[in-house]
């Protein structure tokens, strides 16, 4: 099964659709409308990896809390 890392990928997306870019959001609902679908080598290469140490230690990019 791929696993996209998507707190990551959707930060980007919101920073560059602040900026009037909306190409990675347009993209982004592409890939995750068919998640478990093949997708090309350009997209796996994109998409389909690990987090960037960068973004460790990151609240909602890193991960996510509940207070219930």
């Amino acid at each position: 099964m791929h696993q996209i890392n998507r707190h990551k990928s959707e930060k980007i997306a919101y920073e560059t659709a602040a900026e009037g870019d909306y190409s990675l959001i347009h993209e982004l609902l592409e890939v995750m409308s068919d998640p478990y679908a093949e997708q090309s080598k350009e997209i796996e290469a994109k998409y389909y990896r690990l987090k960037p140490m960068e973004l460790f230690d990151i609240a909602g990019v890193s991960h996510v809390s509940c207070s219930s």
